[in-house]
């Protein structure tokens, strides 16, 4: 008791009051009106706040920076520096916020490791992540969130928050097909509009490209048949470049086939336009034409000389006609 009031209490129970004569634990510290701290240590304090605008506090008073531990381990589950920085597994975080732990090599919410795991547990509500910007007063937010789509299975929406509300502009499905513009992905890369590539891109097999029109366009926006290709090359050539990039071998060859049979293939049916390497040594190249007559026939071939043959594969002369029939000129 001091100045007349009392100070202290102690109920038959054992608990013990400060501020209070009906204390309901061992200890319970009540200051009405107004803030109650309850500080232990010296230097290093750390403090206990319980303010009249029911909010608590807890932490240090001095420049110091709070640890949190179990198991009377001695060792820090969680660190708090000055500067604010928190750290989980780790005392020295370099980041707002730093994770570490030892776990496996693919940390997974049931496997354990350096994960996080954000989960709701009402039906049809998706956890998500949201980061958030601030830039002349106004914030700006983007953020991923998880959506189920059946009873295990669950989907990753990407998504940005422009004057209106959150829209979504890619998605990784349960199957790994990733949309971008699209919410429900067929292929492994889904893309709704337009793509650009400042790059090489590289397809290591086949490759198939198709508009909703049919038509292709290589250097053009509004391509005008199946394969468009446009280029300006003012006094030089735009040109279609087909390589066969193997080492000089005779018959190598390089070619444009066309066909109008259903039943033709990348071998028969059609007609042809071929480039053949007829020497391995030069890589003099003749120009064959060949069309289906029930077998791939060569019908004219200019060859490397500037020799142009009918008939024959060995034009001999500026033009050389090989039949058995009758070979008509008329003017």
């Amino acid at each position: 008791v001091t100045g007349g009031s009392q100070f202290a209490a102690a109920s038959f129970s054992g608990n013990v009051g400060i501020g209070t004569t009906n204390p309901t634990v061992v200890l319970q510290v009540d200051r009405t009106g107004a803030s109650s701290e309850f500080l232990i240590g010296h230097t290093n304090t750390l403090s206990l706040i319980a303010d009249s605008g029911n909010i608590s506090q807890f932490g240090t008073r001095s420049n110091n920076e709070l640890q949190v531990f179990t198991n009377n381990s001695g060792t820090p589950n969680m660190t708090f520096k000055v500067g604010g920085n928190v750290g989980i597994g780790t005392t020295g975080p370099g980041t707002g916020l730093h994770l570490k732990k030892t776990g496996t090599a693919v940390a997974t919410s049931t496997t354990g490791g350096a994960a996080i795991t954000i989960e709701t547990d009402t039906q049809n509500t998706y956890p998500a992540l949201w980061l958030k910007t601030l830039n002349a007063g106004n914030s700006g937010y983007a953020g991923i969130v998880a959506q189920n789509v059946n009873t295990y299975d669950a989907e990753l929406a990407f998504l940005t928050d422009p004057a209106g509300g959150p829209v979504e502009r890619m998605r990784i499905t349960r199957a790994g097909n990733v949309g971008i513009g699209y919410t429900s992905p067929t292929a492994l890369l889904d893309v709704n509009g337009s793509a650009r590539f400042s790059g090489v891109l590289t397809a290591t097999s086949s490759v198939y490209l198709a508009t909703v029109g049919g038509n292709v366009g290589i250097g053009t926006a509004s391509p005008e048949s199946l394969l468009h290709l446009q280029k300006a090359n003012s006094g030089g050539l735009t040109t279609l470049f087909i390589d066969n990039s193997a080492a000089s071998v005779l018959n190598n060859a390089a070619s444009i086939r066309f066909a109008v049979d259903a039943g033709a293939s990348v071998t028969n049916g059609g007609a042809e336009i071929k480039a053949l390497n007829v020497d391995a040594g030069t890589g003099y190249t003749d120009l064959v034409f060949t069309n289906w007559g029930g077998a791939n026939s060569e019908h004219m071939r200019i060859r490397y000389d500037g020799n142009v043959g009918i008939g024959t594969t060995t034009p001999g002369s500026l033009l050389s006609v090989h039949s058995s029939g009758n070979v008509y000129f008329g003017g």
